[in-house]
């Protein structure tokens, strides 16, 4: 069975892990409707990266309204925290 977040660390927020999952999905959503495009030759490549650094993009705005959330970036390399726990999306 899986174990909750706060399981795994007490610093867990779940309604905070619950707004960056949204945020994760909506910007894979909005990219996938409004972008991706396979009869184009649009593959898995290419919106993956797409989406990659979309969602970073979105998650460091976000930071400036989440204090609980923290981004370290260097090139494609991000570190993500949340509540001060690293979350590495790489």
């Amino acid at each position: 069975m899986l174990e909750k977040p706060s399981e795994i660390d007490s610093r867990f927020n779940e309604e905070h892990l619950t707004l960056l999952g949204k945020l994760v999905r909506d910007v894979r959503n909005d990219a996938i409707d409004n972008v991706f495009d396979p009869t184009k030759g649009d593959g898995r490549w290419g919106i993956g990266s797409l989406i990659y650094n979309r969602t970073i993009n979105k998650i460091e705005e976000s930071c400036k309204n989440w204090p609980w959330l923290r981004v370290q970036r260097h090139n494609l390399y991000c570190l993500i925290f949340v509540d001060g726990i690293p979350l590495n999306l790489s």
